[in-house]
């Protein structure tokens, strides 16, 4: 297996541990808007129903979102989350580190384009729900979340990386293809 794979599948494995640092950093008032709006996005995007890869891939349908979740960590990095509390800011430091990995795994251009999708979620809407009104109004962001954990307890248990060469192929075609656009 490809050592971007193993990693990978950390990443699946600590997915649902990512989230909830993540909505710590969404729920925090002393941190920025502007981060708080990146990391409610990155959150957001696990609702999409059309995101890169359809989340019904085993294994490969998780990734899409923890590459998202990632590179919004690193635009909600670029403020000051330290706000957030030790383990949020230690989990979001790591997730934005994370994306060194995803830009060696596609290359630069597929990463710029992955880093403007995701700056784009920012202002995107889901489920008739954007990043400020779930930011502005305490009963949507509490609905919000409760949708947010009923979806990753779809990936539960944690799917398993069996052929790592067809997961590489196919995250590569995907991307490829859905961020050409971009």
């Amino acid at each position: 297996m490809s050592k971007a794979v193993e990693k990978f599948q950390t990443w699946i494995e600590s997915f649902p541990q990512d989230i909830a640092a993540m909505q710590k950093v969404v729920d925090n008032d002393k941190v920025p808007l502007a981060a708080r709006r990146y990391a409610t996005a990155g959150l957001n995007y696990l609702l999409q129903r059309l995101d890169i890869i359809p989340d019904s891939q085993p294994a490969t349908g998780i990734l899409d979102d923890a590459f998202v979740l990632r590179v919004a960590a690193l635009l909600a990095s670029e403020h000051d989350v330290s706000a957030a509390g030790t383990e949020a800011l230690t989990t979001c430091s790591r997730l934005s580190n994370d994306t060194d990995l995803i830009r060696d795994f596609f290359g630069d251009d597929i990463f710029k384009k992955l880093r403007l999708y995701t700056e784009r979620l920012a202002e995107a809407e889901v489920r008739r729900r954007r990043p400020d009104s779930i930011l502005s109004d305490d009963k949507i962001r509490k609905a919000f979340f409760a949708e947010v954990s009923d979806e990753v307890r779809h990936f539960l248990p944690a799917p398993q990386v069996k052929d790592a060469d067809a997961i590489e192929r196919e995250l590569k075609s995907y991307f490829k293809a859905k961020l050409a656009s971009i």
